[in-house]
């Protein structure tokens, strides 16, 4: 190829690769789904109290647990949910490099090695070839001689990019690496706040448990009691059996307690990534008590609504918006011609020290072009099948975004609601305390029948159950509170020192 014609080919192809990369595209114009969102939290059940603050990451530490602290960490360094999380990541990331590697040509080698031996019979029988080489001036073998062949090459293909298939197919994939990316950062929130629902459940059950323990042995106490004024003839058989019936029901829930226990640990120790000897051998570590654990002040009034854009899972929804939308894009571009160029170069010899230096040279530049006629509607179906997935998409979007206000608003609800009840069921453990207490009393002097006692002590019981359950409820909504917004809020300066649930339930009531 002579300097002019290697010049003329040079431009023509700068040419064709500029058109090719301000080609047009039919992806439809991207829009985000119109959603009506409230402009604060102000109108919020209850008129929450709520002001403007920033996000924390490491919400689980506002509780002040250094053993919450530790399973967190170590959950999000060994959970497998999370491995698979960013397993999935990197397979987004790959195929974006597969996407983009369609922008450039396609260079490959070839090469080729033969040997082949032409017999009297075989030239007898192409005689009439053989004359025709000799008329073109070339050499026909002689009988029963053996000819190499050895050759050597570098082909090149590129398909422009007239139509936008492939900008659209790569961003595409961009925006399914975002998503992946973001799955990413939702499992990590989700993943913190589990563990710490798990902890704080565990915590809750060691409490049933306790209670359950120490009312037995109370009640067990007091059986032996019972027990040997039955046998001295000072109380009714009636009175006795149903003293040893509390005691059974007693048991049983301790029981209970016992196996919620063991499935509440090994429920932690999977998310906390532990081998499957330690959880059929171990235990967790406990730390703080539930109610001395710090109950989080309440949302400040008047955050942005804005702050739910930060949340992992609307971000990946949107982000799957988008990347269906540049789909439609690449299932269009279908329509069009498709139009690629090609080259080779190499070298042809019959003998292989002379590949390089006496072979044959060979070159060639073309390009072609494909125009789909009849595809039995393959490309229409797929536009139409695109287009669906758009409109799926978008009413994921938009019912991604309901379920986050909902997730917001029930945890604001029960968060600020669950003070109350806390304070509440706390008053009534107290007073049933005094009441158990006056009603042995009672019996003992002979002022009451025990079916009081009874009742007495089973309501007190109950209420510490129920207390206990409670608590766990309201630490649990300050967690969920945060996962809802995306992460944790930082408090103002005032805000800093967080009560407990007790100095919390001192509180008076919003109106």
């Amino acid at each position: 190829m002579n300097g002019t014609a290697f010049r003329r080919t040079g431009a023509i192809l700068c040419l064709l690769s500029g058109m090719a990369l301000s080609g047009c595209s039919f992806a439809p114009e991207y829009t985000r789904p119109q959603v009506e969102l409230p402009e604060t939290w102000s109108k919020a059940p209850y008129n929450l109290p709520m002001a403007k603050n920033s996000l924390e990451v490491q919400w689980w530490k506002r509780f002040n647990d250094p053993v919450l602290n530790k399973l967190v960490e170590q959950a999000l360094l060994h959970n497998q949910n999370l491995a698979a999380a960013v397993a999935r990541v990197d397979q987004a990331r790959a195929q974006l490099g597969v996407a983009r590697s369609a922008y450039f040509p396609t260079l490959s080698g070839s090469g080729s090695a033969g040997r082949a031996q032409v017999t009297e019979n075989d030239i007898a029988a192409g005689q009439g070839i053989s004359d025709i080489m000799n008329m073109l001036g070339r050499n026909v073998p002689g009988p029963n001689r053996i000819n190499n062949s050895f050759s050597l090459g570098l082909q090149a293909a590129w398909e422009l990019d007239f139509w936008g298939k492939v900008r659209n197919t790569t961003a595409a994939a961009r925006e399914q690496l975002l998503a992946s990316e973001e799955g990413q950062r939702g499992m990590l929130l989700s993943l913190a706040g589990e563990t710490a629902n798990a902890y704080i459940s565990l915590r809750n059950y060691d409490a049933q448990l306790a209670i359950a323990k120490r009312t037995l042995a109370s009640r067990e106490e007091a059986l032996k009691i019972y027990r040997a004024r039955y046998d001295e003839g000072l109380i009714s058989e009636l009175d006795f059996l149903r003293a040893k019936t509390e005691v059974d029901s007693v048991r049983a829930s301790l029981y209970t307690a016992q196996y919620q226990v063991a499935t509440a640990e090994s429920a932690l120790m999977v998310l906390t990534g532990r081998s499957p000897r330690d959880i059929f051998e171990s235990s967790p570590e406990r730390g703080l008590e539930l109610d001395a654990m710090p109950s989080a002040p309440q949302l400040p009034v008047g955050m942005p609504s804005d702050l739910l854009e930060r949340r992992p899972d609307l971000l990946q929804a949107e982000a799957l918006l988008r990347a269906a939308n540049f789909k439609i894009g690449a299932a269009k571009a279908e329509w069009f011609p498709s139009i690629s160029l090609t080259g080779q170069l190499g070298s042809q010899s019959s003998e292989l020290d002379q590949l390089f230096e006496g072979g044959t040279n060979i070159w060639s530049l073309g390009g072609a072009i494909n125009l789909p006629i009849l595809t039995f509607g393959r490309i229409s179906n797929n536009v139409k099948a695109s287009e669906a997935a758009q409109r799926e998409a978008a009413a994921n979007y938009i019912l991604a975004v309901q379920q986050a206000f909902q997730d917001v608003r029930d945890a604001l609800v029960i968060q600020d609601r669950s003070v109350y009840v806390v304070r509440a069921l706390s008053e009534s453990v107290d007073s049933l305390r005094k009441a158990t207490e006056l009603a042995r009393l009672r019996y003992d002097n002979g002022y009451a029948s025990y079916l009081d006692v009874l009742d007495a002590e089973r309501s007190l019981f109950d209420a510490e159950i129920q207390l206990a359950s409670m608590r766990a409820l309201h630490l649990s909504s300050i967690v969920n509170v945060c996962m809802a917004l995306g992460g944790g809020w930082e408090d103002d300066a005032k805000a800093t020192e967080h009560a407990t649930p007790a100095e919390e339930s001192a509180k008076t009531p919003a109106a």
